[in-house]
């Protein structure tokens, strides 16, 4: 018997046609919430000029994040539960809900309410993706399958950000949340049939709702301390200092709850293995790099770099290419040497040392050095993300795989909100969200007097203080064989 695949199913796996409609209907599931992701950061200074209010402008991307970390590890549970189709078109379902709340949002709370509901539903799509692919496709030939996937995501890379800026510029930044209607739709449509006919094993679960709870109220506090500090209230103030004191004490009740839940959202007892500490622990702070600087170069490149909205997310390639090019190799082949985290070691360096060179700067340099310099920082950071999901997978036990590898995808999400929020308190300590409401230069950049005055120095220092310390949680993974390796 495999033991090392999913729940076996009561069926031969689905005919060759009907299991490529399927895997289909999968990724154009999962390209929803890629695509959204990535095209809404080059329209931030837009809808900061059209809403205001832009302390909390850093919100309208991670409120996404608190919501799906939450939820992302509750999705697989739910499908054993409840069944593939049923779970798939709740996902989705609440996604376009959150969608049309986003699109028609009067102001910058409903916006921001409209993605956290976005992050209920996109948080579980990926999950959901690769359990229907591991259900229809046979292991023998899943890697074909699996690489589908990292071609999904090159894609959203790269054709978000473009057509999130051209959307943004030339029609209107709502237009980027009613696009998710059709492409809803079309995976609703396509996937409707063959998961119809899909069997699947029922298996008991229970769902830890009140960790979730309490992940979202924790990260909450923790993100409104990061924007009502500095500026508005200061970092001492009874206020700020009333809300970090609540995250810690909501933090302290997550974790005793992780202690006595029967089955607890993010599994402790295998943090125990040092491996998998440090390699989640890196994942969560490179992240936190990663996804700010995805909000924040667009932001750069338009008020330091003076390019418009449309050719600020053009210029955004080079970071997202970067990114993929880097874990594409490294994935495919880091880890055919024995020393295989040496890859993403070096690759963190080259991200922290460019990183540097920027926030020394303040990213003062020539269009053409900034995109060297982005498309190496992509590139290095995104050296990680394969190594450190090969060093937790095969640190585990194989019963302990689906547990190790939730874990993780939670940790790098919650980083990515945290991430978020923390640049956001840095842009709002160095003055870069006062000038995101300037309407008159929403399309043409502003004025070269204005844009001298712009720090963007503290921004990059924190990118390549998470990036120094993934560095560091790296050099704590022992490089264990690989499992299926000889010698």
């Amino acid at each position: 018997m495999n033991t090392t695949g999913p729940t076996p199913l009561a069926h031969p796996p689905a005919a060759e046609r009907e299991r490529r409609i399927t895997v289909v209907g999968a990724l154009v599931a999962m390209l929803l919430a890629a695509i959204d992701q990535a095209s809404i950061a080059p329209a931030i200074t837009i809808i900061g000029a059209d809403l205001g209010n832009t302390a909390f402008l850093s919100w309208v991307v991670s409120a996404y994040f608190v919501t799906a970390t939450a939820v992302t590890t509750l999705y697989g549970k739910i499908a054993d539960l409840k069944g593939r189709r049923f779970t798939l078109y709740a996902g989705i379902g609440t996604f376009l809900l959150g969608s049309v709340v986003s699109a028609t949002a009067p102001d910058l709370a409903t916006l921001i309410a409209g993605r956290a509901i976005q992050g209920l539903g996109g948080g579980g799509l990926l999950v959901l993706a690769q359990t229907i692919i591991g259900d229809v496709v046979p292991p023998a030939e899943r890697g074909r399958y699996v690489a589908y996937i990292s071609g999904a995501w090159a894609f959203a890379s790269v054709a978000g950000p473009v057509s999130g800026g051209f959307i943004a510029e030339h029609v209107h930044w709502r237009a980027i949340f009613l696009v998710n209607l059709p492409l809803g739709l079309a995976a609703l449509l396509i996937c409707n049939g063959p998961l119809k006919r899909l069997k699947w094993q029922r298996r008991e679960h229970s769902l830890d709702l009140a960790g979730a709870a309490l992940v979202v109220t924790t990260t909450v506090l923790l993100m409104l301390a990061l924007t009502w500090g500095g500026p508005r209230t200061g970092w001492t103030s009874p206020e700020t200092l009333g809300l970090l004191a609540a995250a810690v004490l909501a933090g302290a009740v997550f974790v005793a709850r992780l202690l006595r839940a029967a089955e607890p959202l993010i599994p402790l007892p295998i943090l125990r293995d040092r491996t998998v500490a440090a390699a989640t622990a890196g994942s969560f702070f490179v992240m936190a790099s990663y996804t700010g600087l995805t909000v924040f170069l667009p932001i750069y490149l338009h008020l330091v770099q003076g390019l418009s909205i449309s050719l600020a997310g053009l210029a955004l390639i080079a970071f997202m290419t970067g990114a993929v090019l880097g874990s594409l190799i490294v994935g495919r082949r880091g880890t055919s040497i024995r020393n295989y985290r040496i890859s993403a070691v070096v690759g963190l360096a080259a991200a922290a040392g460019c990183l540097a060179i920027m926030a020394a700067t303040g990213g003062r340099v020539p269009l053409a050095v900034a995109e060297l310099l982005m498309l190496v920082i992509g590139a290095g950071l995104g050296a990680n993300f394969p190594i450190t999901t090969v060093a937790v997978q095969n640190a585990v036990d194989v019963r302990d795989l689906g547990a190790a590898t939730g874990l993780l995808q939670f940790l790098r999400s919650l980083g990515s909100a945290i991430g978020i929020a923390t640049l956001g308190a840095a842009a709002a300590v160095s003055g870069i969200a006062a000038n995101l409401g300037m309407r008159g230069a929403a399309a043409t950049g502003i004025p070269a007097a204005t844009r001298d005055t712009i720090g963007f120095g503290p921004i990059f220092a924190l990118a390549a203080v998470g990036a120094l310390i993934g560095l560091a949680c790296l050099m704590l993974i022992e490089d264990k064989p690989l499992r299926g390796r000889g010698g």
